[in-house]
């Protein structure tokens, strides 16, 4: 699979030439193709991709910052307790995500640029995103919404309301996540990072994944002003005693 680069970066980084969206396709399939496995893609060919992929993801850089400073502005009110941040997706973890999933474009991954807002409760979460709805579509079109608080990701129980929203022809994923879904979420990167179980996408023994689903849930009862019942609180601490040290010596 030949591939050109055909871009240029000027010195401040920005790209000066457009680039197909079946061009970045491209260069992405076969960057996963690379990860899977042994192939015969040349070096030159790798190189070529990761120029291009590179090039597609600073193309999301700019509407990045523009949407997480409106955001910031949009919702700060709304919560004493408020803690905003963005993030390009890394390169590694682009690929990694483009070689785990078949069916996937590049082109259209909505999370290469990344805004995540952090707040007290499940209100104030709400009205956030009431907010960002409500923001205007000159500004920004809200495309989708993938709402994880109430049953949480069944492989690992992560909880947030993600929306994506339309700038400037770019996705930009806004994360919403209360006070305790983030600390979860903290604690499963760590123990991903530092470990050889990657909890995160759920590949871990069955065990690790319980115990994060439970602790998961356990948050979300008392984010809802909800009792924890004794069974779940049993099952959780049996874990915990075989488990937590391990997980809180990785954290």
């Amino acid at each position: 699979m030949a591939i050109e680069a055909g871009y240029v970066i000027s010195a401040d980084r920005k790209v000066t030439t457009d680039l197909s969206k079946s061009r970045v396709d491209r260069a992405g399939e076969l960057l996963a193709l690379a990860h899977r496995g042994p192939t015969e893609v040349s070096m030159e060919d790798r190189l070529a991709a990761i120029g291009i992929v590179d090039a597609w993801r600073q193309l999301h850089a700019g509407p990045l910052e523009w949407v997480t400073d409106k955001v910031g502005l949009r919702v700060d009110w709304v919560s004493a307790r408020c803690v905003v941040a963005q993030r390009l997706k890394r390169m590694p973890q682009i690929i990694k995500k483009l070689a785990r999933y078949d069916k996937m474009h590049l082109a259209r991954m909505q999370d290469l640029g990344g805004c995540r807002i952090v707040l007290a409760d499940l209100d104030a979460v709400n009205a956030a995103a009431r907010l960002i709805r409500s923001y205007g579509t000159n500004r920004w079109t809200v495309k989708h919404e993938a709402d994880y608080r109430e049953e949480g990701r069944s492989d690992t129980g992560y909880r947030a309301l993600h929306m994506i929203v339309v700038r400037e022809e770019r996705l930009i994923e806004i994360q919403l996540r209360t006070l305790r879904q983030h600390a979860w979420a903290e604690a499963v990167e760590r123990v991903t990072a530092l470990s050889d179980h990657d909890v995160k996408e759920g590949r871990a023994p069955d065990d690790f994944l319980e115990y994060f689903r439970l602790a998961s849930d356990g948050f979300h009862q008392m984010d809802c002003s909800r009792g924890v019942t004794p069974k779940h609180r049993s099952r959780y601490r049996k874990l915990h005693a075989v488990l937590g040290p391990y997980v809180l010596a990785q954290g």
